[in-house]
């Protein structure tokens, strides 16, 4: 691996979901060359919940995760349910749930969109979610003749704290992933309590959408790349494009 300045390891990228999530990431890293340094920012956490008995006519989950969290009993009340689901991760989720997808949607909007223009027995949508969630897709369904019922699945808590040896990793990497703005927003935190506030606005980070890179910007942060369409194709197409270039990311509008 080429290293830079400081033990900076010139191609080693920052990643900050799950675990699980952030292999499966650093997997597709690795296939292109590149090095991967793991700090998860959340912790998510099972809630206990069970489906209302008020009749539905489908399921839409906007994460993947909330199929992973949902109980047995739960799944076990959505098994006859058309299932609308937010990418191809999504859509895996369901499926090992053994539930039936009836629609993959891009992002939430898109989801929201299919389901508002969709005939719903009952006119009435279960929404399994985490507690902490966009209002996004609610809101937009909240105009249309359809009834929302949420249960909330899981919750990811914010970590206090990076250990040794994730903020030791952060230190190489001279790239980062954002998925999210809560993420982002927790990442930035996690690194200045670490002493690692110089080194994180000198990173170059890739964000999934305006949205996420918002509290990069806050930070202070001056090199960030905003995927063209909010999935992680893009987004490790903006990175490579950024490694292409030698470390200077495409131009995105940001200073």
């Amino acid at each position: 691996m080429e290293r830079g300045e400081l033990g900076v390891t010139a191609n080693c990228v920052a990643l900050f979901r799950a675990d699980e999530d952030s292999r499966a990431t650093a997997r597709k890293l690795e296939q292109g060359g590149f090095a991967y340094a793991i700090a998860p920012v959340l912790e998510p956490t099972a809630v206990a919940a069970q489906a209302p008995e008020a009749p539905f006519g489908a399921v839409a989950a906007t994460s993947a995760k909330a199929f992973g969290f949902a109980s047995p009993a739960l799944l076990s009340q959505l098994r006859d349910l058309p299932v609308y689901v937010v990418g191809a991760a999504g859509r895996r989720a369901a499926e090992l749930s053994n539930l039936a997808v009836a629609y993959e949607a891009q992002d939430a909007r898109g989801l929201a969109r299919r389901l508002a223009s969709t005939p719903i027995k009952h006119n009435s949508i279960l929404y399994i979610a985490g507690v902490d969630r966009k209002p996004d897709f609610e809101a937009l369904l909240a105009a249309s003749s359809l009834a929302v019922v949420v249960v909330e699945v899981y919750e990811a808590r914010a970590r206090a704290a990076w250990d040794e040896s994730e903020a030791a990793a952060l230190k190489k990497a001279s790239a980062a992933l954002h998925y999210s703005r809560r993420s982002a927003e927790v990442a930035t935190r996690l690194a200045e309590s670490a002493g690692l506030a110089t080194h994180w606005r000198h990173m170059s980070h890739v964000a999934i959408s305006e949205d996420a890179a918002a509290p990069l910007r806050a930070a202070g942060v001056g090199r960030i790349f905003v995927a063209r369409a909010p999935h992680e194709v893009s987004m490790l197409e903006g990175l490579a494009q950024l490694f292409l270039a030698k470390g200077a990311p495409p131009s995105t509008g940001a200073d």
